[in-house]
């Protein structure tokens, strides 16, 4: 059965419950109000709750009631450096890019290994990234003490209470994205030995987005290696080397993209 909230700012609530596999009840009552808001519950079977307020909001009003809402579900405790805040359109660039990895992969058939790679990529950005993250704190504490990271909110966005995950994910010059086993203390040199890359790979630096969607460069290779430790939930992404083509626009635009992917 679902749960009934008491939301006083509310215009309306929908519910969309996983009463059982392949099946969802929702629950709603229609309104026009434009600030439209889904509350991603990653603890709950990665239940998703849309609601609707009857004016523009602070994102710490959406953060409380969300917060009180998972409260209620008695889910896991939020992992606020992986949780987000999302607007509901597409990032700008994402059909550009899609294009010219899907351009890039025919232009190399004979290169197989990096053909399948952009090809792979491709298929990836498409399936996974659909909407445009706000580089802002999630972290309760964070937003109430400091009124930069407290915004008005008007129009459509998510709000992700995400989970604290296992793994890390790793993409780009490899032969397809995927996912190892998260360990403390360890770098991006680490994980990197635990996949083969492609010839086209740059083995120097890699760039890594932390999961709260900051993106940093880390030095790999054995004259410039720094231990950096990765965070649950990061992403590192292995550069196409420009030593035969300038990839330098593709890796920024992949690596950027990548910034909007949500827990």
């Amino acid at each position: 059965m679902p749960y009934f909230y008491t939301l006083s700012r509310l215009k309306t609530i929908k519910y969309i419950l996983n009463i059982a596999p392949y099946v969802l009840l929702i629950i709603s009552f229609t309104t026009n109000a434009n600030n439209n808001f889904i509350i991603s519950l990653q603890g709950n079977n990665n239940q998703k709750i849309n609601i609707e307020y009857s004016e523009p909001i602070r994102l710490l009003t959406l953060i409380k009631d969300a917060k009180e809402i998972r409260q209620a579900k008695k889910t896991s405790s939020t992992y606020w450096l992986g949780s987000s805040l999302s607007k509901l359109i597409q990032p700008q660039k994402k059909q550009a890019l899609i294009k010219n990895l899907k351009q890039l992969s025919i232009k190399h058939e004979r290169s197989q290994p990096l053909s399948i790679s952009f090809s792979n990529n491709a298929q990836w950005v498409e399936k996974n990234i659909h909407n445009t993250r706000i580089i802002t704190p999630i972290d309760i504490d964070k937003v109430r003490l400091n009124k930069n990271h407290n915004p008005l909110l008007k129009g459509g966005y998510k709000l992700t209470l995400a989970n604290r995950p296992n793994n890390i994910l790793i993409l780009g010059a490899i032969n397809k994205p995927q996912k190892l086993l998260w360990y403390p203390r360890k770098s991006a040199s680490y994980y990197l030995q635990k996949i083969a890359l492609i010839d086209d790979a740059d083995k120097s630096n890699v760039i890594v987005i932390q999961p709260d969607g900051i993106k940093t460069n880390h030095p790999i290779a054995y004259w410039n290696n720094q231990h950096i430790n990765i965070s649950p939930g990061s992403i590192i992404y292995v550069n196409y080397k420009s030593l035969l083509h300038d990839y330098s626009i593709l890796n920024n635009m992949l690596s950027s993209i990548l910034i909007n992917r949500t827990l």
